[in-house]
């Protein structure tokens, strides 16, 4: 009889402890989910961009290569990498001597020229004039027919001399030209105003000129005022491009300085095919035109662009990890009667990296739970929860 009692007493206080304990976890439970840790936000109104990001390299609208025209040993160079000049200014001088004695050669060959035309028409005058009395006589009978048919044809004879001769003195004009023209490019002139980007040559150096081929680059000269991005955009996004568009250019060089600029061409072609059984990327190149390049900036760089593609103000803007999405749409929690939650439908729109447009289901001054990322996916429709921190984000 006491053991049985004794038995009784036992599973007496195991029912109990179990709904004490039952209890306790209830409790737990519920304490948890009555007063959730989260991140609230105010939602307000904002701009929102969405944008296409692309690569390119920074170049000068306008940039001309300086070439020799002739040959010769580099003297001096006036001009220096990063200065300014203008159109005509001296950039480098070659070594005149070469050249200077071809003038004076074509000088003396345009003179022997010119003494061989002057004796080349005094025989034509000679002959001329024997002519005139050659027919003379044979009018009144005194000249044989022969000899009257022979002083015409030296008077042909006579006339293709002399304009032999005035044609030699014509091309050793040009020759002279010619020579004094080289002696003219020994001083190499700034062909435009602008900047001395590249040096490529120093004093000493012997260059050559265009009778032996394309003459050496010795310079480039570019108009830094007018710079522009050189990029390419994927075969996918090329449909959002279009002239116009704002940019958003940041240099590798200048991590501290975001550059405007605008979308000025767009290529009608793609820059490389893709070849027959290979994946190769079809890309369109582009062109950027940067609103106010600073001094800083110079050729070659390397720029990042975010080309905007769309852009809406004075919208409803939440932050993308604030939005959830079932079967049934897209949903944010929404503070309702003081800090309990309601599941809240909601109409997307433009999003770009940090935010996603609210078309319809929120109004500005709402308070939303925008995290953390872990309880956002344990929350449900009625939880009570509570301001991390004690702190609601966003303007009021």
């Amino acid at each position: 009889m006491k053991k049985a009692w004794g038995f009784n007493i036992w599973f007496l206080r195991l029912g109990i402890g179990l709904g004490v304990l039952t209890l306790l976890v209830i409790a737990v439970l519920q304490t948890r989910r009555d007063g959730l840790p989260v991140d609230m936000l105010r939602v307000g109104t904002g701009t929102i961009h969405t944008s296409t990001s692309v690569a390119g390299v920074v170049r000068p609208v306008m940039q001309v290569k300086v070439t020799t025209g002739v040959r010769g040993r580099i003297t001096s160079i006036p001009a220096q990498e990063g200065q300014l000049v203008a159109e005509g200014d001296v950039l480098l001088r070659l070594d005149p001597t070469r050249v200077l004695a071809a003038v004076r050669r074509s000088e003396a060959e345009l003179a022997s020229a010119a003494a061989d035309a002057q004796a080349a028409g005094a025989s034509l005058s000679f002959a001329r004039e024997k002519a005139v009395r050659s027919e003379q006589l044979a009018v009144r009978n005194l000249m044989a027919v022969e000899s009257l048919q022979n002083v015409r044809n030296q008077v042909l004879i006579h006339t293709a001399r002399y304009a032999a001769a005035q044609e030699r003195v014509q091309q050793r004009f040009a020759a002279l030209d010619a020579a004094q023209d080289d002696v003219a490019q020994t001083v190499i002139r700034a062909p435009m105003a602008g900047t001395v980007a590249h040096v490529a040559v120093e004093a000493g150096e012997t260059v050559t000129g265009s009778a032996y081929g394309p003459g050496t680059t010795v310079m480039h000269i570019a108009d830094m005022n007018t710079m522009i991005v050189q990029a390419s955009v994927d075969e996918i996004d090329i449909p959002y491009i279009r002239s116009g568009l704002l940019v958003e250019v940041r240099v590798d060089a200048l991590p501290d300085t975001v550059l405007e600029g605008l979308v000025t061409r767009i290529a009608r072609t793609a820059l490389s095919g893709r070849p027959a059984g290979e994946q190769a990327p079809v890309t369109f190149p582009i062109e950027i035109t940067l609103a106010q390049p600073p001094p800083a900036i110079r050729p070659g760089m390397s720029a990042q662009c975010n080309v905007i593609t769309a852009s809406r103000e004075d919208v409803i803007a939440v932050p993308i990890q604030a939005v959830r999405d079932d079967d049934d749409g897209a949903y944010v929690f929404r503070i309702v009667d003081r800090h309990l939650i309601h599941r809240t439908m909601v109409t997307l729109g433009l999003s770009d990296d940090a935010q996603v447009e609210i078309r319809a289901g929120l109004q500005a001054g709402d308070v939303i739970v925008t995290g953390s990322t872990r309880m956002l996916k344990v929350l449900r429709d009625g939880d009570k929860v509570r301001a991390a921190g004690g702190q609601v984000g966003g303007k009021r």
